[in-house]
């Protein structure tokens, strides 16, 4: 990970940490949808289902910002992981 990615990572984790973007956060979780099942229903379900998808993955994205260490090293293939696990 290199300076800039641990730096906007330093800001997600500053901006939604605040008292102010908690507040935000928890209405975007409710505004994504991300608690909630989605089950798409005929086509119209189908269209619906594609939008609340991109809603929750917006979520998402700011809480895997939040989630994510910047002194952790991120490994870049796969390999790697499977070596890890072996170990």
């Amino acid at each position: 990970m290199d300076d800039v990615q641990k730096q906007l990572l330093i800001d997600y984790q500053m901006t939604f940490g605040s008292d102010h973007g908690m507040r935000v956060l928890e209405d975007l979780q409710k505004w994504s949808g991300y608690d909630d099942r989605i089950i798409p229903v005929g086509i119209d379900g189908l269209v619906g289902a594609i939008s609340d998808l991109g809603r929750r993955d917006m979520f998402l994205h700011i809480k895997d910002k939040l989630e994510t260490r910047p002194d952790k090293e991120i490994q870049e293939t796969a390999e790697g992981e499977a070596e890890d696990a072996t170990e």
